[in-house]
């Protein structure tokens, strides 16, 4: 049966009223002068998107002990609530530094810790059996309320590209979301540097996401940089929270976090930004031919077949990085550092 229509005049009662609560910010942080960084949503789904080893985990991880505080401190949106963690990536024998981190920096006492903490490992699991082991699990606790915390969700499907798996993936997120679940969910950043470049699936992800975070290691590699790519609580902010590294690679908690606004790029460093992705696009991809690359070019730009604008794009942002003879491409020199990550 399908649900009925919402009836505006009682929700806007119940809102009134103080039945309905607004969704808000999961986790805070506050640097030196107080200004507030919010981190993922307090209900739907989140994401954390990241290139390998730059930190997903780790984040993470602080992201446990930081709501089992919450827990520790009675919360009242997370009355006898749980955190189930699933690891698609690491075996069981792997989890020994997550778990002793969360141990040493939770309140709880590790007794208490494990009666808040379930553990789902399906890194051996097919991408059939992971969602069946994550359904399962839940059925076997049906009154229980999980923030369910997914380390990385890409394994979850075969084929990102394949209609039929993003639409099953999409809503068992929706199901578990409509069950009163809060979900994290990491990924890796795609070349392209947006999810969409994750095919149907990264473009359902977008869709139904809440929050959106991008995490990286800074310049100096002494720290993490999250900033905000979507948000359906706030404004979008232009600042960056930078979290201090201790001597083992985590974060570190007894640095203060540096909240500091994004510079601000010009319109040709943004388009020099996107000629650096497209070329990337075009190399992992193993393309070869201009017309493809120029065809990259008008679906970024939103542009179309007959539109010029692709020619001087070229000229002015790609030709320094790659050339063509007889339709066969060529990387330059420079071409080649960028593409080495040297020049970025």
């Amino acid at each position: 049966m399908p649900k009925e229509a919402i009836n505006l005049d009682l929700l806007l009662c119940k809102i009134i009223k103080g039945n309905i609560i607004m969704d808000k910010p999961l986790l805070k942080y506050f640097d030196e002068t107080q200004q507030m960084f919010s981190v993922f949503q307090d209900s739907g789904l989140n994401i954390l998107l990241g290139n390998e080893g730059h930190g997903k985990t780790k984040f993470l991880t602080q992201c446990i002990y930081r709501f089992l505080d919450l827990l520790k401190e009675g919360d009242p949106r997370f009355k006898d609530w749980k955190v189930l963690y699933i690891d698609t990536e690491r075996p069981e024998s792997q989890y020994a530094y997550s778990i002793k981190h969360i141990v040493d920096k939770a309140q709880y006492s590790p007794d208490e810790i494990f009666k808040k903490l379930e553990f789902l490992s399906v890194m051996d699991l097919s991408h059939i059996q992971m969602k069946e082991a994550l359904h399962e699990h839940i059925e076997k606790n049906p009154d229980q309320k999980y923030l369910i915390i997914i380390d990385h969700i890409l394994p979850f499907v075969f084929d990102m590209n394949n209609i039929a798996e993003a639409s099953e993936i999409d809503l068992l997120l929706k199901r578990l979301i409509s069950d009163g679940h809060l979900i994290i969910a990491s990924i890796h950043k795609p070349s392209s540097g947006y999810l969409k470049g994750l095919g149907h699936l990264g473009s359902s992800l977008q869709r139904l996401a809440s929050f959106i975070l991008e995490i990286t290691n800074n310049l100096e590699g002494n720290g993490f940089c999250i900033k905000q790519i979507k948000s359906r609580i706030s404004a979008r902010t232009n600042n960056i929270l930078l979290l201090p590294k201790d001597e083992f690679g985590y974060i570190d908690t007894d640095s203060k976090p540096v909240i500091s606004l994004a510079p601000i790029k010009s319109e040709k460093e943004d388009k020099s930004d996107l000629a650096k992705d497209i070329l990337r696009e075009f190399v992992d991809k193993g393309l070869t031919t201009k017309k493809q690359l120029f065809d990259i070019i008008r679906k970024r730009n939103d542009w179309t077949e007959k539109s010029s604008g692709v020619y001087k794009f070229y000229d002015d942002f790609l030709k320094k990085f790659i050339s063509f003879e007889d339709n066969d491409s060529t990387l330059t020199d420079e071409g080649k550092k960028m593409i080495d990550n040297e020049l970025l």
